[in-house]
């Protein structure tokens, strides 16, 4: 038994190899991949550990250092203030927006560690984020000037510095940015007042107990401040959800992976069975049980499912360190000396689980089939159908055009098998680069339709309708409009995140919304998808907001339905506000900047493609992760056809010498090989794109705590790319193989079949 089952293996070696290498995959992948969460995660906490970084952050308008009474708290051990503006320097002539924080000179709590050169030691020593550093080649000790509040102030540069809580760059008004700086200065360095304190939780049981006592006594000073936990900010939930979808790569992954894998050996053991009839009939004479029987062909699937699981180790210890490497240093930018990773065995023990279950489906029917066979039916020769019969008899088809159609309906497990491998495959890969582009057409479909501004302009201090006509009376400005941003804390029962909030006039023509539910209504708050889902909101609910001026209870009218993220809007009437949306000439940028960077109240300004720009790079982050999986998809797609049609192609050698020997010429044949596998990837990938586009709707729901999810687009250029690829792939395999075995000798394929017999 154990020789025939060596024999049966080495004679279907190629098929063997191809469930080998799925089963490898589709376990290192999970493994791997689910993996990156935890390994991602502890990256975090750990860099966050050696930093001493603040458990929570406190939003303030500028006051006097409350830091003395907060370490008085009952759960915090350590405090540190500090003041936080916008800023923006120059690069050439190049403006680049920022943030510059000035803080405690020596012990504080941190958040961020040296890279190069030293900390703060000078009232003029300023440490810069590696960002910024590393894109503008920074180096230690020259000089940088930053325009704070609109003046210029010289520093020189002590340190360049990681810090955790700027994996991101992101815009104090919550937005991403492709070039933004980081800064540190020493404290009272910009004003003597302080507007951000860092706390330190000794306990982080009861974070939420210090939260609400942070709540209270800054309530009762009078002061409106956003305490905030630091793993619930913007960029600690986009790190979070980037791992989280990484995760949800896997399962999608895997679970394609393992079904193609259970497909094949489906169609290997049918096949198998159907060529050993009789001799499993003659095995039944001789008194082998249905058990014997069964358990032969469900050891078969075994052994190449045992090999694929061993190579997985290897290969998930690869993967994870080529992801936690590349992502995490290449693109995110964490230092190596914070990057650590650890193969978790327990996501392993699932992933062989998951291995084992589809090698049995796939081989529990053949095996059933085989088990089943009496001596007498085993021994019958194969007879097809008589429909079928009838109308491979018809003498007006020809032999070629009969071999074809014998191909598809007398091998019907292995047409369909091929046609369904083809889709799976093809669709995943699809469905990465469908998702990405859903996201990218969101964010320019954001800021061409429903973003009608082209300058943002931020103030040092609140400003009223008084200034209006400074911007109107400027050259080249053609409207102009005042909003109210800030962050706020939005709170919903026993649940609260932090957003950006947009007030607005009531009659804004700066702004548009396409809302999923409900309507724009004065008053009333407008949400993105995401902070209603992870809040469990619905229209009409009624939240409390806290912002820098106050705590107001508002009613939820309108969902927006575009791509947004962590945000709300308040249509009101507003008196004071904090900056102004400007409509300008296009054309005349450069000069209309030189006009704000003249006005002393003018804090920062930013320009509506550079908020484009930012996120458009946050999709490319996300691109760096899943375009590799998509490349790999596309040649597993090409593997896998090509595994199919050369070993079908090399099972039918022997029809090729009869066809030759009948006089049909290469040609012919090879043109007959065309159409059979144009007809099984041509059904794949028709397939494949209805399974592509619920994927993506799947992939992109895998972010509804990150981005409102949005429905995919189907752009034709992507899915017809991966279509050609498949189709040329198939083509070319179908050309080479054929073509080889057609050079080959027929007078010597026949004298050996001659002596055979």
């Amino acid at each position: 038994m154990i020789k025939r089952l060596l024999r049966d293996l080495k004679s279907h070696l190629g098929w063997v190899i191809a469930i080998v290498i799925l089963i490898a995959l589709s376990t290192a992948f999970y493994s791997s991949f689910r993996s990156v969460y935890d390994s991602g995660l502890t990256v975090l906490e750990s860099a966050n550990d050696d930093l001493n970084s603040a458990d929570i952050i406190i939003s303030t308008m500028p006051t006097i250092d409350y830091s003395s009474d907060l370490e008085l708290f009952p759960g915090i051990s350590e405090v540190s203030a500090g003041f936080m503006t916008e800023c923006y320097s120059y690069d050439n002539a190049t403006r680049i927006r920022g943030v510059v924080t000035s803080v405690p000179i020596g012990v504080r709590v941190n958040n961020y560690e040296i890279l190069s050169g030293d900390d703060l030691n000078a009232t003029n020593a300023i440490v810069v984020e590696h960002h910024y550093a590393s894109q503008h080649n920074i180096e230690i000790g020259q000089e940088l000037a930053l325009y704070i509040f609109g003046n210029a102030t010289t520093f020189n540069v002590s340190g360049i510095c990681f810090s955790p809580e700027y994996i991101y760059l992101i815009s104090p008004e919550g937005s991403v940015e492709l070039d933004f700086g980081i800064f540190f200065v020493c404290e009272e360095t910009i004003i003597p007042f302080v507007n951000t304190f860092y706390c330190k939780v000794s306990d982080m049981s009861k974070i939420s107990a210090v939260v609400s006592d942070l709540e209270s006594f800054f309530t009762a000073q009078g002061i409106s401040a956003v305490v905030k936990q630091v793993n619930q900010s913007f960029i600690y939930l986009a790190f979070r959800e980037d791992l989280k979808a990484v995760s949800s790569l896997a399962n999608i992954f895997t679970i394609i992976l393992l079904a193609i894998s259970a497909f094949i050996i489906f169609v290997v053991l049918a096949r198998l069975v159907e060529k050993k009839r009789q001799e499993i009939g003659i095995l039944r004479a001789m008194g082998f049980t249905k058990r014997s029987i069964f358990f032969y062909y469900l050891l078969f699937a075994s052994i190449a499912s045992s090999i694929g699981i061993l190579l997985s180790i290897p290969l998930a210890y690869g993967f994870l360190s080529l992801i936690m490497n590349y992502w995490g240093n290449n693109i995110l930018g964490i230092p190596s000396q914070f990057i650590t990773y650890n193969l978790h065995f327990a996501y392993f023990g699932y992933g062989v689980i998951f291995a084992v279950v589809f090698t049995i489906i796939g081989a529990f029917f053949p095996a059933f089939h085989a088990s089943s066979l009496t001596p007498v039916i085993a021994m019958k020769s194969y007879i097809t159908s008589k429909k079928s019969a009838r109308i491979l008899n018809k003498s007006s088809i020809s032999v070629t055009r009969k071999l074809f159609l014998r191909d598809i309906f007398g091998h019907k497990a292995r047409s369909i098998s091929t046609v369904i491998a083809i889709a799976m495959l093809l669709s995943l890969g699809m469905s990465f680069a469908l998702s990405m582009n859903t996201f990218n057409e969101g964010i320019n479909q954001r800021f061409d339709e429903y973003e009608m501004w082209d300058i943002k302009v931020s103030f040092n201090t609140l400003q009223n309708n008084s200034i209006i006509p400074v911007f109107t009376g400027t050259p080249h400005i053609l409207s102009a409009e005042p909003y109210l941003g800030s962050g706020a804390e939005i709170s919903y029962e026993n649940k609260s995140i932090v957003i950006q909030l947009n007030q607005l006039i009531e009659n804004t023509t700066m702004r548009k919304f396409s809302s999923t539910e409900g309507a724009v209504i004065t008053d009333n708050v407008i949400l993105s998808g995401d902070v209603v889902y992870r809040l469990g909101l619905s229209i009409n609910d009624t939240v409390s907001l806290a912002t820098p001026s106050g705590r107001r209870e508002i009613n939820i009218s309108a969902i927006l339905h575009e791509f947004s993220s962590s945000e709300g809007y308040i249509l009101t009437n507003l008196v004071n506000f904090t900056g102004l949306y400007l409509k300008v000439d296009t054309d005349q940028i450069l000069q209309i900047e030189e006009s704000l960077k003249n006005m002393p109240f003018v804090k920062s300004w930013v320009l509506k493609n550079d908020y484009r720009e930012g996120w458009l790079q946050l999709m490319t982050e996300y691109t760096a992760m899943t375009y590799p999986m998509d490349f790999l998809t596309i040649i597993l797609t090409i593997m896998l056809v090509g595994i199919i049609v050369l070993l079908s192609t090399m099972e039918r050698e022997w029809e090729f010498v009869i066809l030759k020997t009948l006089g049909f010429s290469n040609w012919t044949i090879l043109l007959n090989e065309f159409l059979k596998i144009l007809l099984f990837s041509s059904l794949g990938i028709s397939l494949s794109i209805p399974i592509a586009i619920q994927l993506s709707d799947l992939f992109a729901f895998t972010f509804r705590n990150l981005i409102s999810p949005l429905n995919t687009i189907p752009v034709p250029d992507t899915m017809l790319s991966r279509s050609f690829i498949v189709l040329g792939a198939s083509l070319l395999t179908v050309l080479v193989t054929t073509t080889l075995i057609l050079k080959r000798n027929i007078a010597e394929r026949l004298r050996n079949a001659f002596e055979t017999i």
